[in-house]
């Protein structure tokens, strides 16, 4: 029995991806529920809870929205769209965070 193995820099790249992206999901699947429970706890409310998970999906989204048109164009790296979902959503935890600050104080 003959057997065939590919190699080389694309199919590597291929398996990574792959792996890369299984592993975001199980991550997601992990970090969301604790997230939302500790924004349940901290907040005490629904509605300001609701506020920081409303703008991170929404930047995440339009984020890759933005990433998805811009590959049609140009090849990208198959680590941008995860670099690209960690600052995102760093940059819209940090802005959120400094909104409700700013609220809790006017308030």
């Amino acid at each position: 029995m003959l057997q065939v193995f590919l190699g080389g820099d694309l199919t590597m790249r291929k398996d990574l991806s792959i792996a890369v992206q299984a592993d975001a999901a199980f991550v997601h699947s992990l970090t969301l529920p604790v997230a939302t429970a500790l924004l349940a706890l901290f907040f005490r409310s629904l509605r300001i809870m609701l506020l920081p998970l409303v703008t991170i999906t929404l930047s995440v989204a339009s984020s890759l929205l933005v990433m998805y048109h811009v590959s049609q164009i140009l090849p990208l790296h198959y680590l941008v769209p995860g670099l690209l979902t960690c600052v995102t959503l760093a940059c819209s935890v940090d802005y959120c965070l400094f909104f409700l600050a700013r609220l809790k104080v006017r308030t």
